[in-house]
């Protein structure tokens, strides 16, 4: 079977050097070998590369071969000397090896009849736990595996291994242990040996090496069980396999042809692989197990991604007249596509099913928010409608629905477009009174993410409830802090020292963040944490390896302020493959050596925050935010209510006008209908702040709120006032005379003015 790029390679490994030779050569390493540690230690040049020592006779000009190269990283490797290490390694990565060669070159013994493999395990091993070397051991692993898979699930390779199921007991064995390593790709050819095959020992034994596949084989058979109604003793002998396998992910095929089938051997079958594959005593109709599998694929479970760590995944399909086809798809929209699939299925058997409903909606919006930038989803044609299409035309009840998933697996992004579809279509009591046992929506005013809240706010500010409900008191002031939180950044450092964290904090103050006071623990500075409105990164600096879990757990906690947040761990080098591979499946979590440069780890910080908060609030965003939340302000000021105070805005909107920003005079028009003596203070400091056409502006701000609420100036407010009254510019004197009159001031104090002469 072809690999997604379709590539076909050649080898081009060069012959091993004959065995006569050996002796000779085993003198001549040993000889290399002492050189490669004597004269580094003497910090002497070496060019004598200890591979090119075993090639006797050879032209010391000629280009090192791939394989001299390889070897001669190995050999660096193990002596220790890294610098030339990675240099070999370097050279040897730069050639493009393809990966069957890199497989040919590792697995032949050297030129001394040494266990290559061995050497290379051990060098790499090594070399991942040295910092200017990982990278490049990294790649040539990489490499190596590629290698090694591209060769189990070649088609050749996979009908040779079948055809070694049926001799010697030796040869089965080999023939099982390839099948099983070419995993789904062996699957075509397996199920069609089955199907065709007239001898009968072939038959058994090639169900017998399906049954063995583990969850490899249950999405193959179960796409063709299900397509090959006309073929009964094909169905049962399916039936059977996937009973044998006992994987759960069988139960909604299985169900489903138990439910339509009128054979009676296929629907005993059926019965009896359910019987294996369900949980005793539980039986749940066709769609409802492909419901809960279909989630299973949504939350992207271990068990279901079958190439962890590979670009491509397969999907299935069966066509009686072609067999099994595999799709290979994008791993980042995999588990989307699967889940869509099997959501639709369970709607065509039960059309009033809201819980796949909601599932096929999200899993939709999530496809579009992971797919990468320039693909083409084979499962997703591009002339269909965009995701937000269907999100809208579901309604309220699926969109609250669809938020409630977000917010439990603590998606933001997802989170704000089930609040974008909301906003759209949902009105009135739909918006906080769903009827799922839960308010998705009030429950986004407590989400860890800013821009969550925000958004939550904004809607339920706009929608004029009549009655309290239970959240309404946190709207107003969420759409005040707004206006000036969504600017500022913070991150929180957990060090195991202060020396460490100064360093971390110094570096992310560059990137403009604010950063939390220094803790070994998340309780030390859990007061500092809850007083921000988000920390955007979490950094665990140098903290013990066997602590880093515990934290990150803690951290994750559905009620912790940090749930949504993404961790950065830097760790020393020879820790930091054992922490990635105890976070591989942790998109939120990422893990740096300490010795990478400072530019990285902010660069790496970012990374994190566009990934998992969708980026830093940008300067233009944070005005957005401001503005609605300050229309939003300004109609709860000017409608009233019961359910909404706009009295609860006033410190944050005053402090706000203290900035003297660019939305001073929007901020002006709300604080001017709050009935509050330091409102209308605020206002005429600001005012006296102000100059030429800004003063004036806010002056009118001042007289509305005078007109409304009487005056509440202080005296030195008035004498201000009578100041800028008295001004030759002829527009601040009239807005002033103007205010003067709309404070309602005494005769006494408006005379002075009028018996003045200019």
């Amino acid at each position: 079977m072809n690999q997604p790029d379709g590539t076909q390679v050649r080898s081009t490994v060069e012959p091993a050097a004959p065995a006569t030779t050996r002796r000779g050569l085993r003198a001549a390493c040993l000889l290399a070998a002492l050189a490669g540690v004597i004269a580094p230690a003497l910090d002497q040049p070496f060019s004598a590369s200890p591979a090119r020592a075993e090639m006797q006779g050879t032209d010391p000009a000629r280009p090192a071969t791939d394989r001299e190269l390889l070897a001669d990283f190995i050999h660096y490797t193990l002596i220790a000397n890294y610098q030339l290490a990675r240099g070999k390694g370097g050279e040897f990565i730069a050639r493009q090896v393809k990966p069957r060669d890199m497989v040919a070159l590792i697995e032949a013994p050297n030129l001394l009849g040494e266990n290559q493999r061995a050497r290379f395990d051990e060098a790499v091993s090594r070399a991942l736990k040295v910092e200017n070397v990982e990278p490049i051991a990294a790649s040539l692993m990489r490499l190596y595996r590629a290698g090694k898979i591209e060769l189990s699930r070649d088609a050749d390779q996979i009908a040779e291994a079948i055809g070694l199921l049926t001799q010697t007991e030796r040869g089965r064995l080999l023939g099982t242990e390839r099948l099983r390593a070419a995993g789904e790709y062996a699957m075509p050819q397996l199920l069609s040996v089955m199907m065709n095959t007239r001898d009968l020992r072939e038959r058994v034994a090639v169900q017998q090496v399906m049954s063995s596949m583990g969850p490899h084989a249950v999405q193959p058979l179960s796409a063709a069980l299900l397509a090959l109604e006309g073929d009964p003793v094909t169905q049962e002998r399916i039936a059977q396999t996937l009973g044998d396998l006992g994987y759960a992910g069988a139960a909604p095929a299985l169900a489903e042809v138990l439910e339509r089938t009128t054979s009676a051997p296929v629907k005993a079958a059926c019965e009896r692989a359910l019987a294996r594959v369900s949980s005793p005593g539980t039986r749940a109709s066709a769609a409802d197990l492909y419901t809960a599998q279909a989630d299973r694929y949504y939350r992207e479970s271990t068990d279901v991604t079958l190439f962890p760590g590979e670009d491509f995944q397969l999907l299935w399909d069966f066509n009686p007249s072609v067999g099994l086809t595999p799709t290979a798809i994008r791993t980042p929209v995999f588990h989307e596509a699967v889940a869509m699939r099997l959501a639709a299925r369970s709607l065509a058997l039960k059309g009033e099913n809201p819980d796949a409903m909601a599932l096929w909606v999200a899993a939709n919006l999530k496809r579009e928010l992971e797919t990468p930038e320039g693909y083409t989803n084979p499962a997703y044609a591009p002339s269909r409608p965009d995701a937000m299409y269907f999100a809208v035309a579901s309604g309220p009840e699926i969109q609250q629905r669809v938020l409630a998933r977000s917010l439990d697996s603590r998606n933001t992004t997802l989170s704000r477009r089930a609040i974008d579809a909301l906003s759209r279509t949902a009105g009135g009591r739909a918006l906080w009174a769903s009827d799922i046992g839960r308010q998705p929506l009030l429950e986004a005013l407590r989400y860890p993410n800013r821009r969550v809240r925000y958004e939550a706010a904004l809607v339920l500010g706009a929608a004029r409830p009549a009655d309290p409900f239970e959240g309404s008191d946190q709207v107003v002031g969420i759409l005040a802090g707004s206006i000036r939180e969504a600017r500022e950044r913070y991150a929180a450092v957990v060090a195991n020292n202060n020396e460490v964290y100064l360093a971390v904090r110094g570096n992310l103050e560059k990137g403009g963040f604010k950063v939390l006071p220094f803790g070994r623990t998340l309780g030390d500075i859990e007061a500092p944490i809850n007083s921000v409105p988000e920390v955007e990164v979490l950094v665990l600096a140098n903290v013990e390896r066997d602590r880093v879990a515990g934290i990150v757990e803690e951290a994750r906690l559905p009620s912790a302020r940090l749930a949504s947040t993404p961790v950065l761990v830097i760790a020393p080098q020879d820790s930091v493959n054992d922490l990635r591979r105890q976070f591989a499946g942790e998109t939120t979590v990422e893990v740096r050596s300490s010795g990478v440069p400072a530019t990285a780890i902010l660069r790496t910080v970012e990374d994190l925050v566009d990934s998992a908060l969708g980026g830093a609030i940008t300067p233009d965003e944070s005005t957005r935010y401001s503005r609605a939340s300050l229309a939003v302000l300004r109609d709860i000021a000017i409608q009233g209510g019961r359910v909404y105070r706009i009295d609860d805005a006033a410190t944050r909107l005053i402090d706000a006008l203290a900035a003297d920003g660019p939305l001073s005079l929007e901020i002006a028009e709300v604080l001017a209908r709050i009935d509050q003596a330091q409102a209308q203070a605020s206002l005429a400091d600001a005012a006296k702040r102000a100059q030429g056409t800004q003063r004036v502006d806010l002056m009118g701000k001042l007289a509305a709120s005078a007109r409304l609420f009487g005056n509440r100036l202080e005296a030195r407010h008035i004498d201000d006032i009578r100041r800028y009254a008295r001004s030759a510019n002829a527009a601040e004197a009239t807005a002033a005379s103007a205010l003067l009159g709309s404070l309602n001031l005494r005769n006494s104090e408006v005379i002075p003015l009028m018996l003045e002469t200019r």
